[in-house]
């Protein structure tokens, strides 16, 4: 008996992704994350414009979304019932109002801003995130990207902790993925040539020479 044929669910531009996975795309947008964080936006605060981001390129198909992402489709479910809660919003209906020739970066704002979400993101600052999730970046590299902007201003453990809401044992965690060969963080934050030892708090730093 032949096989069932896969359903392949094609993304509105393959090219789309090429064109945004670029080192200059990448510095540009770490850099535009530091900004972020300076105007005290948390990471947790990206999430609904991640979604946002794939739906929109899956031309609203949950399942294509979720496909690309790697997860299950309930996550997108989840998220959408959650922002449907909030603010009613069709994704598909609104998309289907835009050009189709209309720059993903631009349908991607209009979604976001016609959900009223907060915070509120530039058109820059929206371009950059973008082209951030459509190279691939993980929403943790996020989260160590956050870590290393505050510990570079001076924070101590219990800060980081207290901003992120997370325990102290996460902070740890995120910082020892930075010395980790091969790593997602080593991966996506090695333009930032960050000193593994220049991370270390100083408590620690006397105990172990490495974090």
């Amino acid at each position: 008996m032949p096989k069932p044929k896969t359903r392949v669910l094609m993304p509105i531009n393959p090219k789309i992704i090429k064109e945004a996975s670029t080192r200059k795309n990448l510095v540009q947008g770490l850099k535009n994350l530091n900004s972020l964080w300076k105007r005290g936006i948390l990471p947790k605060d990206l999430d609904a414009h991640y979604y946002i981001t794939w739906l929109a390129y899956s031309n609203g198909n949950n399942a294509g979304a979720a496909r690309l992402l790697g997860i299950h489709r309930n996550s997108i479910h989840h998220f959408l019932k959650k922002l449907h809660t909030k603010n009613p919003i069709q994704f598909r209906k609104i998309l289907t109002g835009i050009n189709q020739n209309t720059d993903l970066s631009k349908k991607v704002k209009a979604l976001y801003d016609r959900a009223r979400l907060k915070p509120h993101f530039s058109n820059a600052e929206n371009k950059a995130l973008v082209n951030l999730w459509l190279m691939g970046m993980p929403r943790k590299i996020v989260n160590v990207h956050f870590y290393i902007w505050n510990f570079q201003k001076g924070l101590e453990l219990k800060d980081i902790s207290q901003k992120m809401r997370v325990s102290y044992r996460t902070i740890i965690r995120l910082r020892t993925s930075l010395s980790r060969p091969g790593s997602p963080a080593k991966k996506w934050l090695e333009s930032l040539k960050v000193n593994k030892k220049d991370l270390t708090f100083p408590r620690y730093r006397r105990r172990s020479g490495s974090i």
